[in-house]
């Protein structure tokens, strides 16, 4: 060790007396190394970071299809999302509807425009959320109470200054009364991940129109898979449902089936493999800008000849050798580290603000140590 840290002082002062291969070199290896990082922090967050709902792997899209000059995605019908969700109900016991909203909530002063869902009761069970104060929503809903209303925590303090006797108070949503049941917690946005509100997805607040007819598609769904079931089997379950409601209703399901796919396919779509090709497009600028800098430690090396033939004369082995040579690269991979480090937080910021995909808040790429450290393993390598 102390050989090794004699070879790096040594290295880190004779860099210094060539400050023009050091400069071009540190900064050659900091914009390609920043460039870098932040396209694999981008990746490391759709490719590797968990969904952030309880056991994520087991969650699942459940999508209508139709059958135009390609096969597209459609909503379902209410009458269509009960059948499904008792046909499957032995390899998916968890289904769950739900639809975005835009609402007005007001509570004695000005209205403020909310985001919110409209879900089923067993929306937070499948997701494996629980309020931070009172319940979730009723599995039914009396048609003479005010519906029940589950709000964020954000909404909680912003509103209500964090009053715990907030449940069971009546607020205001487009101006029909509702009645607070929930606060969940501010890391839960559900599906959506914006949502700040959620209501009932039941009669009177769907109205008789749209709850009984099975023309009007507009509901979506998740679900979870039973132990040891396979999307493919589930998938599998849900086109034979499908089958069954385009013979029994040719008038509106004629055309229509049905599919089961990962939940993270759903939410992140063709931006996979798009990350992957922009990631192995960065990777290789990185490695051409390591083999450049790597020319210009063997011209360095070139100038040393008389310095390691005197090394050598006075019984420097050739390991000896090898590890001075390697700390030039050492010293250098992390210096161009050092500088890239921030150029990196900078691209990821505006990453960030740009978010060409579109992508929800938890798939937002963030510089943490370990993607920090596999750039600069692999700048060293």
């Amino acid at each position: 060790m102390l050989t090794w840290w004699h070879d790096l002082k040594y290295s880190f002062t004779s860099l210094m007396r060539r400050p023009a291969l050091t400069a071009t070199s540190v900064l050659s290896l900091a914009i390609g190394l920043g460039g870098a990082l932040a396209i694999f922090a981008a990746a490391n967050a759709v490719l590797f970071r968990p969904l952030p709902f309880s056991a994520p792997d087991g969650l699942v899209s459940v999508e209508a299809m139709v059958q135009r000059d390609t096969l597209e995605a459609r909503a379902f019908s209410v009458p269509d999302f009960l059948d499904y969700r008792d046909g499957v109900s032995s390899v998916i016991p968890l289904l769950s509807a739900w639809n975005p909203t835009t609402t007005t909530l007001r509570s004695g002063g000005p209205g403020l425009r909310v985001s919110g869902e409209m879900v089923s009761s067993n929306y937070f069970e499948l997701l494996g959320v629980s309020p931070i104060l009172g319940g979730t929503l009723p599995s039914r809903e009396r048609t003479d109470d005010a519906p029940a209303l589950m709000i964020g925590e954000g909404i909680w303090e912003r509103q209500f200054a964090r009053d715990p006797d907030v449940i069971g108070r009546t607020v205001l949503v487009d101006e029909e009364p509702f009645v607070i049941v929930g606060v969940l917690p501010a890391s839960f946005g559900g599906i959506s991940d914006v949502a700040e509100t959620w209501m009932p997805f039941a009669p009177p607040l769907i109205p008789e129109n749209r709850w009984d007819n099975r023309g009007s598609r507009w509901a979506l769904a998740l679900g979870r898979l039973a132990d040891g079931v396979s999307v493919e089997t589930a998938d599998a379950a849900m086109k034979s449902i499908a089958m069954r409601l385009s013979l029994d209703y040719p008038g509106t399901n004629a055309n229509y089936t049905a599919r089961v796919r990962p939940l993270r396919d759903t939410l992140y779509g063709d931006v996979r493999g798009q990350l992957i090709l922009l990631l192995a497009g960065v990777g290789v600028v990185l490695f051409m800008t390591c083999v450049n800098v790597a020319n210009l430690l063997v011209a360095r090396l070139s100038a040393r000849q008389y310095e390691f033939a005197v090394r050598a004369s006075l019984g420097a082995t050739r390991r000896r050798l090898v590890s001075l040579a390697a700390a030039d690269g050492l010293v250098l991979a992390l210096s161009g580290a050092l500088v890239g480090t921030p150029l990196t937080s900078w691209l990821v910021r505006v990453l960030r603000r740009l978010n060409p995909a579109a992508l929800p808040a938890f798939a937002e790429p963030s510089v943490t140590g370990p993607v920090v450290a596999a750039g600069v393993v692999l700048t060293l390598a």
